[in-house]
C-alpha cells in the first residue's frame, strides 16, 4: 500500500540497486539517431578544428549540443547536467565542460570577417571554413534523412535557440 508523501499518492524510493539511470530518458535515442545517420562520420570528414587527438573529438562537441538542446539546455553551462549523469557516460556520450566547448564555439567565428559591418546596418559576414563545413555536415544529414542525393537547398524553420554566456567567461 503507498503512503502519500504529499498530495499525490506516491512514495520516493531511493535507487539501492547496481542500475544506472538516467534523468535525461529521451537523449538515447537523439544519441542512436545522431550516430545512425553517420554523423559522426560526417563531422570528422567535414570539420577540421582541433589540431590533435585529445578527450573529444569534434562529433563529440556536436553530439553534446545537440543533445544539450533536445534536453531543454538554455545555456552552455547546462552541459554541466549533462556531463553528471552516469546513465549517459555509460550510453557514450562523452560531454565537454562549459569552458572547452565555448573554446569549440568560438573557433567557428572569424572577427576579421566583421571588419567590414556598418553600425545598425545588417551585414551578413562571409562564412568562415568551419561553418561551410558544418554546411557539408548538415546536406549530409539531409541526403542521408532523405536518402536521396538532394534536396540540393533546403529551407528549415526552426524556433531559435539562444545560447547565452555570463560575462567573466573566458568567451562571454
Amino acid at each position: 500500500m503507498n503512503i502519500a508523501q504529499g498530495i499525490l499518492p506516491f512514495q520516493l524510493i531511493e535507487n539501492s540497486s547496481k542500475l544506472l539511470l538516467t534523468s535525461f530518458a529521451g537523449l538515447p535515442l537523439v544519441m542512436e539517431t545522431f550516430r545512425a545517420l553517420g554523423l559522426p562520420q560526417s563531422i570528422k570528414k567535414h570539420l577540421c578544428i582541433l589540431q590533435k587527438e585529445g578527450k573529444y573529438q569534434e562529433a563529440d562537441y556536436m553530439e553534446s549540443f545537440i543533445c544539450l538542446f533536445a534536453s531543454g539546455g538554455e545555456c552552455v553551462d547546462d552541459l554541466d547536467l549533462l556531463r553528471e549523469d552516469e546513465g549517459l557516460k555509460k550510453l557514450g556520450l562523452h560531454v565537454p565542460s562549459p569552458e572547452v566547448a565555448r573554446w569549440f564555439l568560438h573557433a567557428f567565428h572569424d572577427e576579421k570577417l566583421l571588419s567590414g559591418r556598418v553600425p545598425e546596418k545588417a551585414f551578413i559576414p562571409e562564412e568562415t571554413a568551419e561553418l561551410k563545413g558544418l554546411g557539408e555536415v548538415q546536406k549530409d544529414l539531409i541526403r542521408k534523412a532523405t536518402r536521396k542525393e538532394g534536396p540540393w537547398k533546403a529551407t528549415i524553420d526552426l524556433d531559435a535557440v539562444i545560447i547565452s554566456a555570463r560575462s567573466g567567461s573566458a568567451f562571454g
